[in-house]
């Protein structure tokens, strides 16, 4: 069975187009942001327009990340499932989790958790901010996978 990689962070569903737009307004708040700090320098008030000039630079930058994917495969949330074992990567801070299948004692499908039971500990795989049809494919591929290696699944 070939490795099955399934996306549990949101930024994939942004389309073309959003990023396009992104893109427009990093450049446009950007650009604003010079602007006003070109008014300063010349008009000489400090008050309120240098606040203006670092919140749109910042805005900008924030915009452009997003728009040209900066940084987004250091963010990805996933789970990785072939026949021998399961990568499950909960959260950006957290390093990926490996779990071998033929250690697996039983799998307990929640709602929007799936439990793996082992002879020792266990392991919850939240799904709690995937869309619906991530979730019911992740449930179908580890469905098969314990039918295959005959371990028990409730729920």
């Amino acid at each position: 069975m070939e490795t099955i990689t399934i996306n549990l962070s949101g930024h994939y569903l942004i389309t073309p187009g959003t990023r396009k737009l992104y893109k427009i307004f990093g450049f446009s708040f950007l650009s604003l942001g010079v602007l006003f700090l070109v008014f300063t320098i010349v008009e000489k008030e400090f008050d309120f327009t240098i606040f203006s000039v670092i919140s749109n630079l910042f805005i900008g930058i924030y915009f452009l990340i997003i728009g040209f994917r900066l940084f987004e495969h250091k963010f990805d949330e996933y789970i990785k499932i072939n026949d021998r074992q399961i990568i499950y990567k909960p959260h950006f801070f957290k390093k990926p989790k490996i779990v071998e299948v033929e250690d697996i004692r039983e799998i307990i499908i929640a709602p929007l958790a799936i439990n793996f039971k082992f002879d020792h500990d266990d392991l919850r795989m939240k799904l709690r901010w995937a869309s619906y049809k991530t979730v019911r494919k992740t449930k179908e591929v580890i469905r098969t996978i314990a039918s295959l290696k005959q371990i028990k699944v409730t729920g």
